[in-house]
């Protein structure tokens, strides 16, 4: 017998390793259901819930606090039980510009208020004393749900002005049972405030919740002399010596200095200098006090509180300075107060900046 491939004889001889390969090969894997609840039943729970309660256990449970109990508020802040009828919960908050530095904390407990007359089963009016942003004057809502005025709640904000305490007052209320709840700025500046307070009064026991006062301040518009700045600043609360910083800032928002502005035991105003050059000072856009931001906290500044540089073109000083008939006399006296003013010829003038250039004539 002849093949037409004798090599192809010399791979039988590979067989017996082949079948031996298949006979160590593991068979495939039997399928078999897990009894996994059969496992979890013979287990004992590590936890076993009393016949009945020990003595101590409802000893402390009756001893601890009730919804209606006073409770600490936060850092800074007083709180107190409100009571005096079953009738609305009043919710007099203070939103002007001295309630910014502490908005959260504020508006924190308003909405524990809104707990409490929520478990009372008691409607609250909501009262900002702030004008809206029309100069629309405050005004009270109607006695709703709790639902209701935590939506209105969340809507607050401070406004960039002071309270109107004396619009404030709800002429009309004539609601039996009213408890007032008082959110306080710490400020009874203006004479509407003792009239605030005996309207409040009248409708229902008012409970006050004032926060700290030593964080409002208030920066003033500075004084500006011939080399410095001074800058003002005032505070409500005199406790203790403190100190705070302003910083100045260009018009792009880049801090040019900085003035620490210390504050005395007892003292409500501080002042600090500034001491630039002319030309850096002149970009001042803004005074920011260091802190939480606010509208008391900034100031714009224009050209009111720049001193541009005036050029006095002349060659004879002594005579254009005589006093009545210099031919600088009354110009010097006129831009002294507002300008810096610079003497000198027409080259040494024109190498400095310059923002007018007068060349007086004699008469």
């Amino acid at each position: 017998m002849t093949f037409a491939a004798p090599l192809a004889l010399v791979a039988l001889a590979a067989l017996p390793l082949l079948w031996w390969l298949l006979r160590v090969t593991p068979p495939s894997p039997r399928r078999e259901t897990f009894p996994a609840i059969r496992l979890l039943l013979g287990l004992n729970p590590t936890e076993e819930t009393p016949a009945r309660t020990p003595w101590w256990l409802l000893f402390a449970a009756h001893r601890g606090r009730r919804p209606g109990d006073r409770r600490p508020g936060p850092a800074g802040v007083g709180q107190q039980r409100f009571d005096g009828g079953g009738g609305p919960v009043l919710l007099v908050i203070d939103n002007g510009w001295a309630a910014a530095a502490e908005w959260p904390r504020r508006i924190q407990m308003a909405n524990t208020v809104l707990d409490r007359a929520a478990r009372a089963g008691r409607s609250v009016a909501l009262l900002a004393t702030a004008p809206g942003e029309t100069g629309a004057a405050p005004k009270v809502t109607a006695p709703m749900p709790v639902a209701d005025i935590r939506a209105l709640l969340g809507a607050l904000r401070p406004e960039a002005w002071p309270s109107n305490r004396a619009a404030a007052v709800p002429r009309d209320w004539a609601v039996p049972g009213t408890s007032v709840v008082y959110i306080a700025d710490g400020l009874m500046d203006g004479s509407d405030f003792s009239a605030f307070a005996t309207a409040l009064s009248a409708i229902g026991k008012v409970t006050e919740i004032c926060c700290a006062t030593s964080g409002v301040k208030l920066l003033l518009p500075p004084e500006t002399e011939a080399d410095r700045m001074v800058v003002r600043l005032a505070r409500a609360s005199a406790d203790k010596p403190e100190a705070a910083a302003v910083l100045a800032q260009g018009g792009d928002g880049r801090t040019l200095a900085r003035a620490d502005i210390p504050f005395a035991a007892g003292g409500t105003s501080g002042t600090a200098t500034l001491t630039l050059p002319l030309e850096l000072r002149n970009r001042i856009g803004q005074l920011v006090l260091d802190g939480p931001p606010s509208a008391g906290s900034v100031v714009l500044l224009d050209e009111r509180w720049r001193r541009r540089p005036v050029g006095l073109l002349t060659t004879d000083l002594t005579s254009a300075d005589a006093p009545l008939t210099g031919a600088l006399f009354y110009p010097r006296r006129a831009l002294a107060p507002f300008a810096e003013l610079r003497d000198g010829d027409m080259p040494t003038l024109l190498r400095g900046e310059i923002s007018v250039l007068l060349m007086p004539t004699a008469s």
